[in-house]
């Protein structure tokens, strides 16, 4: 059981953004994968997948932003 209520607090909140950052790690191997294997795509194509991506990219960055200053920067706050 947790002792600390920043632990009930933070501990799913860290765990789904793990979860969220393998996704994003995903992702971009897709986009990846996606524009070195099928070079015939039409650029439009390319573009749109490249939007897709380049939409999640600020919204991890946002995911970053919050959970360090919680679980890093202050872990050594009792």
């Amino acid at each position: 059981m947790a002792t600390n209520s920043a632990e009930l607090m933070w501990g799913p909140g860290f765990i789904g953004f793990m979860i969220a950052t393998v996704f994003y790690g995903v992702g971009f191997g897709q986009c990846i994968y996606y524009m070195r294997y099928f070079p015939q795509d039409s650029r439009k194509l390319k573009l749109f997948i490249l939007m897709l991506f380049g939409n999640d990219t600020p919204i991890h960055i946002d995911r970053v932003i919050l959970v360090y200053p919680c679980l890093v920067s202050s872990k050594h706050v009792p």
